[in-house]
């Protein structure tokens, strides 16, 4: 994990797919073993369900046309 940038409310960071990954299981055992429902969990989960979506496309797109 690479933090690129900060400010009192909020920070950057650069993940790799296998950091990306655990932060997400991360996210979703934490919101379940806390059962915790609240808008701003959900957003949280739903986002970085969201990346890991796309990086995982991008990955079998890249494969796929022979680029890897």
């Amino acid at each position: 994990m690479k933090l690129i940038n900060h400010t009192p409310d909020k920070a950057t960071l650069e993940l790799s797919r296998h950091e990306l990954h655990l932060a997400n299981a991360l996210i979703q055992e934490g919101r379940i073993s806390h059962e915790c429902d609240s808008p701003e969990v959900q957003a949280l989960e739903d986002g970085f369900r969201l990346i890991v979506i796309r990086m995982d496309e991008a990955a079998k797109s890249e494969f796929e046309s022979g680029r890897h």
